[in-house]
């Protein structure tokens, strides 16, 4: 059954109408519109919003949370299209969603009513929106087109017009003339840069590894040492290679005097023959033991395969020290061949496209930059010297002087998409408070 009022229709119109008049404040009115409009017809929920579309009130709450599902919908969905309605009239989702209005029940009742509220000064104020199961007859929409009027008479009363104020002393115009300075310096563009620490490297390096598993016996070279191809860089520890040759070749003169011995008994021992190819297979495995034996030993040299500066941390610390097979001991580069290495902190890894510009102020030579320009940005960070992780970041030199030395080390400048100045100012400082409090 539909539930009805049980007061006199007029009775209840004349109650609200003195609640309208006795309201203090503009929130209490809009209290008032949402939630006691029920004494005079019945409905599940109401909806009060400004002339444009803002949300004013909702029934059933003193204060809605602008971030609750239902509050975003309203605002999103409804919103917009409330104010198109300049009359009375009866609602249900097709109104506002033809081609499905079943997102229409999923939050409302079926059937809903938009009373635009109109003051006589100020024209159309606001829009109610009322929300119940069961449809809305002529008499109910009689009756709340009268309460309407009142409702917006009373909102235009509250709702104050804008004040103009005239700023002629000198005072305020100097304030005026500074605050749009600011404002307009603030919207000035500028280069987002990030700060990084780079180094100079070689583009392509020749890494020269451990030949065997063993221990390093001496480095030969020094850091920067300047090498031709063939020179001596490294030695390895051989004497367990050379002791293990020694008995090689001890096992296959043993071996090479037997078998001379089989093959004069096989001429007159025909049981001696079955041995000679026993013995020969023993030859021939010790005879390839000593030549890998002998081409490891030779081996155990490292030399320079190309011409190139070394890049090694520390020569002594290798004296003595024990490696694997393919462990990395040093690297040869090409002095006229080097780029930018820079290792950006994950929280400045701003958006940088390929070619952007880069400045590298070494330490060296602060006052004359190095230019050059962004070539590739790592996606993965990595963990850099056992501290934070960064991005790596390499970019080609692009200044016409002579190349910086390789191992230079400085501070990198680079320069992404452009931004206001208030964006620049403010990022950082935008990105810790977001960090702490999630906003």
């Amino acid at each position: 059954m539909r539930r009805v009022s049980q007061n006199n229709p007029l009775t209840a119109l004349i109650s609200l109408e003195q609640r309208i008049r006795e309201a203090e404040n503009i929130d209490e009115l809009y209290f008032l519109i949402v939630n006691e409009t029920h004494n005079l017809t019945p409905y599940s929920q109401a909806i009060l919003f400004r002339h444009d579309g803002f949300l004013l009130s909702v029934s059933g709450v003193s204060e809605f949370e602008d971030g609750a599902p239902f509050i975003q919908w309203v605002k999103e969905k409804i919103s917009p299209e409330i104010s198109n309605f300049d009359y009375p009239v009866n609602v249900t989702g097709k109104i506002f969603f033809p081609e499905n209005s079943d997102i229409w029940t999923e939050w409302f009742p079926e059937f809903g009513l938009i009373i635009p509220l109109k003051s006589h000064s100020k024209g159309h104020i606001g829009s109610l929106l009322l929300l119940r199961d069961y449809a809305w007859n002529n008499d109910e929409e009689e009756i709340l087109s009268v309460l309407m009027g009142a409702y917006g008479h009373a909102m235009g009363f509250f709702v104050k017009e804008k004040r103009r104020r005239v700023f002629f002393h000198k005072k305020n115009f100097i304030m005026l003339s500074i605050i749009f300075l600011i404002l307009g310096l603030l919207a000035v563009k500028v280069p987002l840069t990030v700060l990084a620490p780079a180094e100079i490297v070689a583009v392509n390096p020749s890494v020269i590894r451990a030949p065997t598993d063993g221990v390093v016996r001496k480095v030969l070279v020094n850091p920067n040492q300047i090498v031709d191809k063939g020179d001596y860089l490294f030695e390895m520890d051989a004497v367990s290679q050379q002791n293990e040759l020694a008995i090689a070749k001890k096992v296959f003169s043993s071996l090479k005097a037997q078998y001379s011995q089989l093959t004069r008994s096989a001429l007159s021992n025909s049981s001696s023959k079955k041995y000679l190819a026993e013995t020969m297979g023993r030859m021939r495995e010790q005879r390839a033991k000593i030549e890998y034996l002998q081409e490891l030993i030779s081996r155990m040299n490292m030399t320079a395969p190309v011409r190139g500066a070394v890049i090694i941390d520390d020569p002594v610390s290798w004296a003595g020290k024990p490696v694997n097979l393919g462990e990395k001991v040093l690297s040869l580069a090409d002095q006229n061949d080097v780029e930018i290495e820079a290792w950006l902190a994950i929280s400045d890894a701003i958006e940088l496209p390929k070619g952007s510009l880069m400045k590298v102020y070494l330490n060296s030579d602060p006052l004359f930059p190095v230019e050059g320009a962004l070539r590739t940005f790592s996606y993965q960070a990595q963990e850099r010297h056992g501290e934070t992780f960064s991005h790596r970041i390499r970019g080609v030199i692009l200044s016409n002087g002579a190349l910086p030395r390789l191992g230079l080390r400085g501070t990198a400048r680079i320069e992404g998409r452009r931004v206001s100045l208030l964006y620049w100012i403010f990022r950082r400082p935008l990105s810790v408070l977001r960090q702490f409090f999630g906003v």
